[in-house]
């Protein structure tokens, strides 16, 4: 972030719903909003940029990496309108692919973050749920059988 403010860039670090630091209820509040109430609160945070002349509506860019990359493909996805460019880094954009391929040693960890906040793939309707999540990223399900 300091590389696109040493530049001259207006860059804007959003705490989304889900976010650790600000207790277990801002936590709690992200549980199964990815691309929900989580991309809200991105949204809202552009609108108050843009409203306060932070930003020009233009010209409003996403950056992630992680989650956050993953964020910026649903940005330009879902809400064109917002966000004229998108940078994706390192995203999970399959996430039954990307549950299914963790490592054994990561597997009992999942339970408590990704199967709490996004869902189980073994699940054949949270299953369902993650793909549906994962086209909002530009994948489809027959891209990866």
């Amino acid at each position: 972030m300091r590389l696109l403010a040493n530049r001259g860039y207006a860059v804007l670090q959003v705490n989304f719903r889900g976010s650790t630091g600000y207790g277990k209820a801002f936590v709690k509040a992200g549980i199964g909003e990815l691309a929900g109430k989580m991309h809200d609160s991105l949204i809202d945070a552009v609108d108050r940029a843009v409203r306060k002349g932070y930003a020009d509506r233009d010209r409003v860019a996403i950056f992630g990496g992680s989650y956050g990359g993953y964020a910026s493909l649903v940005g330009v996805t879902f809400t064109p309108d917002v966000f004229a460019a998108a940078v994706d880094f390192c995203g999970i954009s399959a996430f039954v692919t990307f549950l299914r391929t963790v490592p054994e040693f990561v597997k009992p960890h999942l339970i408590n973050n990704w199967y709490l906040h996004a869902g189980d793939p073994s699940d054949p309707e949270q299953e369902a749920k993650l793909w549906a999540r994962s086209r909002s990223a530009g994948w489809t399900r027959s891209a990866h059988r």
